[in-house]
């Protein structure tokens, strides 16, 4: 959506400069609350207000921030920003499976859990990439190139 639309990319350019400010000003701050004040505090406070207005004050400055330092350092011409631009939804559909698979299994390992995750995502992305490759784009991308020609 973001992509596509004129009047978005405008609007995020126009916000740019001032969430940059205010995402610096404001991620202090929540820490300086995070860490001084109760934020999970079960009764209500005036101080637990206002460090979640905070917090949500950063994030949508960094989602334009972040929106706006991808559109720059992404919008390039690549072969591989091209290939993982046609397989990203196939890889988002195809993702939960091999994950959740690996995780039951390293769940239960002695392993460090920083090498359990690393381990899901590398063989998470392997299969993932082999499956994309020879089933959707060679069998199911060949089959309709038979189909429609």
């Amino acid at each position: 959506v973001y992509a596509y639309d004129s009047k978005i990319q405008e609007r995020i350019n126009q916000l740019y400069k001032p969430a940059k400010y205010i995402l610096t000003i404001s991620i202090p701050v929540y820490v300086f609350l995070y860490y001084k004040i109760d934020l999970n505090a079960s009764r209500i406070n005036i101080f637990g207000f206002f460090g979640i207005l905070i917090k949500g004050i950063y994030e949508c400055s960094a989602i334009i921030v972040l929106m706006k330092i991808g559109r720059h350092y992404l919008n390039k011409k690549s072969i591989l920003l091209s290939y993982l631009n046609k397989a990203s939804f196939s890889y988002y559909l195809i993702h939960l499976l091999p994950v959740s698979i690996l995780t039951y299994y390293f769940i239960n390992t002695k392993l460090n859990v920083y090498i359990k995750f690393l381990l899901v995502v590398i063989f998470s992305y392997i299969f993932i990439f082999t499956i994309y490759e020879i089933v959707i784009r060679r069998l199911i991308g060949g089959l309709r190139k038979k189909i429609y020609n």
